[in-house]
C-alpha cells in the first residue's frame, strides 16, 4: 500500500464486481463530507453460487435484514466493537486514514478486515451511499476441506483472540464483548482447546450469566465426546 500514489485509496477483492463509476460517485459524496469523515461505503449485493432451483426459491441472493435499525453513516466506532457491518471492499477511504490507523495486522489469516475497520472508526467517521455500487460473490466452501479461509475453525479461533485481546487493551467494556466471547470459545472448541475455550466462556457468564448458549457450551467444554457427536450428528450450531 505504501506505493499508491493517490490521496484516495479503495479496495477491491479479485472475485467481485462493482458498477463502472464506483469510485467517481464515492469521492464526489467524500469531498462534500466534513473533515472529520474518514471515507465512505456504500451498500452491496450478495449472490451465491447457485442453481437454477435455488435462484428459483430466492436463495441465490442475501438482502438486507429490514429489522436493522443501526444507524450507517456517522460515528461506527461502537457498532463495529459490536459487529463489522462495514464491508470492507465497498470503502473508499482516505490514504492518511490509512497511514494512521497502521494498515493491516498481516499476522491475521482471518477477521483483517474488522480489526483494519475497528482502527479506521476510532480515527473519524464514515458516510454512506444507499446504491449498490459493490456485487460479491459468496462460495460455497468444500466440505471437510477447511479451504475457505473464512469458516476455517483454526484460523477464526487465532484471529478472535488477538483481536479480543486488542479490544481488551484499548479498554472495551466487557459488557459489549459477550458475543465475541462467545464465538471466540466456540472456535477454539472446534480445535480441541476446551480449557482456553472455558477462559473465555467464564468471561461472558461473569458478564452475562443467564446466558443459555454460555452454559451449553460451558457444559459442553467438559464433554470433549459428546460434543464431538453433537458437532456430526445436531443442526443446532455448537
Amino acid at each position: 500500500m505504501g506505493q499508491a500514489r493517490s490521496e484516495w485509496i479503495a479496495f477491491h477483492d479479485s472475485d467481485d464486481i462493482c458498477v463502472f463509476d464506483r469510485i467517481e460517485r464515492q469521492v464526489r459524496v467524500l469531498l462534500t463530507l466534513p473533515p472529520d469523515h474518514v471515507g465512505v461505503y456504500s451498500a452491496w449485493i450478495v449472490y451465491a453460487e447457485t442453481t437454477e432451483a435455488r435462484f428459483r426459491d430466492g436463495r441465490a441472493f442475501i438482502r438486507p435484514d429490514p429489522r436493522n435499525k443501526r444507524s450507517l453513516s456517522g460515528d461506527g466506532c461502537k457498532e463495529t466493537v459490536s459487529n463489522n457491518f462495514i464491508n470492507l471492499p465497498t470503502m473508499l477511504i482516505r490514504k492518511a486514514a490509512f497511514v494512521a490507523a497502521g494498515g493491516f495486522d498481516e499476522r491475521l489469516r482471518n477477521n483483517h478486515d474488522w480489526d483494519f475497520t475497528l482502527r479506521l472508526t476510532r480515527l473519524g467517521k464514515f458516510g454512506f451511499l444507499p446504491e449498490p455500487l459493490y456485487l460479491a460473490v459468496r462460495h460455497e466452501p468444500k466440505a471437510g476441506t477447511g479451504w475457505h479461509v473464512s469458516v476455517n475453525a483454526r484460523y477464526s479461533a487465532r484471529s478472535f483472540v488477538a483481536v479480543l485481546f486488542k479490544l481488551r487493551r484499548a479498554g472495551v467494556a466487557d459488557r459489549l464483548l459477550v458475543g465475541h466471547y462467545l464465538s471466540a470459545a466456540r472456535f477454539l472448541m472446534r480445535t480441541g482447546r476446551f480449557a482456553s475455550a472455558r477462559r473465555y466462556l467464564g468471561r461472558a457468564l461473569q458478564t452475562s450469566p443467564v446466558s443459555p448458549t454460555g452454559w451449553r457450551l460451558y457444559v459442553l467444554s467438559h464433554l470433549p465426546r459428546l460434543y464431538a457427536w453433537l458437532r456430526r450428528n445436531d443442526n443446532r450450531p455448537v
